[in-house]
Parts: C-alpha cells; sequence; structure tokens
C-alpha cells in the first residue's frame, strides 16, 4: 500500500514534467501497443511508454558522452549505444513524417513473465 501511494505521488509530480518536454520538443514518449491490428493507436495502453529524446545530440549530453568517444576509440564499448541508437531511429522516424500533422511512435514488448522480447517500433502505413 505504501508503494502505491508513492508511486501515485511520483507520477503526480512527474508527468507535468513530461508534458512540457514533451511540448517544448525535447522528449517524445512511445507509447505501448499490442500491434494486433491497424490502428495500432486503438490499441494502446497510455499507462506505458518510454522516452526518446528528439535529439539524439541532447541524448548524448545527458549522459555526458563526447562525440570523439563514438569516432575516435571504435572498438571502445559504450554502455548506452543500444539507448542512443534506439533515439537516433526515433529521431529520423519522426523527421520523415508530414510536420503539420501529429506523429505518434509505438513499441511492443511482451507481457508474459520472464521474457524480455521487445519491438523498439511498431509503423502504421497507409
Amino acid at each position: 500500500m505504501k508503494k502505491e501511494i508513492y508511486l501515485v505521488n511520483r507520477k503526480r509530480e512527474l508527468l507535468p514534467c513530461l508534458e512540457l518536454l514533451e511540448k517544448a520538443g525535447i522528449i517524445h514518449r512511445v507509447y505501448y501497443s499490442s500491434g494486433q491490428g491497424i490502428p495500432l493507436d486503438a490499441e494502446v495502453n497510455h499507462r506505458y511508454f518510454k522516452i526518446i529524446f528528439v535529439d539524439v545530440a541532447l541524448a548524448q549530453t545527458v549522459l555526458q558522452l563526447e562525440l570523439k568517444d563514438w569516432i575516435l576509440q571504435g572498438k571502445h564499448t559504450l554502455n548506452n549505444k543500444g539507448n542512443i541508437m534506439e533515439s537516433f531511429i526515433g529521431q529520423e522516424l519522426l523527421a520523415y513524417h508530414d510536420p503539420h500533422q501529429q506523429h505518434q511512435l509505438y513499441y511492443w514488448m511482451r507481457s508474459a513473465k520472464n521474457s524480455h522480447a521487445e519491438i523498439d517500433y511498431l509503423i502504421q502505413q497507409n
């Protein structure tokens, strides 16, 4: 019960901040969809989402990574490389849509116990 109260209070504090960052174009929420049919938005669960930076350079700055680490140290393994690439792909998907229309990205994740399967982006065309 105490944990549930904490989560509700935490959500109440963080949600307005996320909304402001999204309105400013700094982040974009990618919502969970079961992906069982078209339109994808029909099966969205707005309680589950992940956040990507709209600008990969902002993500690198937040993670305190420098561009030279990416370019000059090719064999150097970065722990957050997957997250940054996911943000980059999301940024590109958003960039190639009509700027006058609101575009939403979706992802899918297996909800079975002890399962970690995920598809980063579900795309609906036409």
